[in-house]
């Protein structure tokens, strides 16, 4: 191993409880709960290029005292795991704290975004058409869902900036489904009612596991 991140925290719909594990070998393997690029379990492998810049950040604190800084309240937590020392908290890097902590948290919250490059068993979320959402499978191998309750909130955006209405509805579908390459559902949304707006689509499940059911929130927002 050459490091795990993860990230816990909370707010409206699924909370946040993340990782992402780089091996040395470049092998970058997680999960992810709220995410606009697919939530579930993701593997792949990092370029070669990467995986040095990466060895070169963690190589810069190995032997750093951890930092000092105070989490702020009711702040979520990131906590940096390398071997041979103690897991460190990152949330609450402080000014006086040497730029090297700064940096592979930084970086620790890349690799959760880049993880999803790499889907394995995971579900996204797409807009066909201003009336309809889907839900699709992303990856190779099969995962097992709850749709019981899938809570939707739509958006809708002129330009950049400019709130054009919003609506929120659930969609009743199967309590325990497994799905694969080829799946979808169909999540059917309400018309906003404005011309020329962008949409932002998100739907909050769970995915079930050995483990037990976690909830999720997957979301569709187009690149600005």
């Amino acid at each position: 191993m050459m490091l795990r991140f993860y990230r816990f925290g909370g707010g409206p719909g699924a909370a946040e409880a993340e990782s992402v594990e780089v091996a040395l070998d470049g092998t970058i393997s997680g999960w992810r709960s709220v995410s606009r690029r697919g939530v579930g379990w993701f593997a792949g492998l990092l370029p070669e290029g990467e995986v040095e810049q990466l060895a070169a950040a963690v190589a810069a604190v190995e032997t750093l005292p951890a930092p000092t800084g105070v989490r702020p309240p009711g702040a979520g937590t990131e906590t940096l795991e390398l071997a041979g020392r103690d897991p460190v908290q990152l949330a609450g890097v402080g000014e006086g704290d040497p730029e090297a902590w700064r940096l592979i948290r930084d970086a620790g919250r890349r690799l959760l975004e880049r993880l999803t490059d790499f889907p394995r068993a995971a579900v996204g979320i797409r807009l066909p058409d201003d009336k309809h959402a889907e839900l699709f499978h992303l990856g190779a191998d099969p995962l097992v869902l709850d749709l019981a309750a899938v809570d939707v909130e739509v958006a809708a955006w002129r330009g950049y900036y400019e709130p054009a209405g919003q609506w929120a509805g659930r969609v009743t579908g199967p309590e325990r489904v497994e799905v694969a390459s080829g799946w979808s559902f169909p999540v059917p949304i309400e018309p906003i009612g404005a011309e020329n707006v962008t949409l932002h689509v998100s739907a909050t499940f769970r995915i079930i596991a050995d483990a037990g059911e976690a909830q999720v929130t997957v979301s569709h927002a187009p690149d600005l």
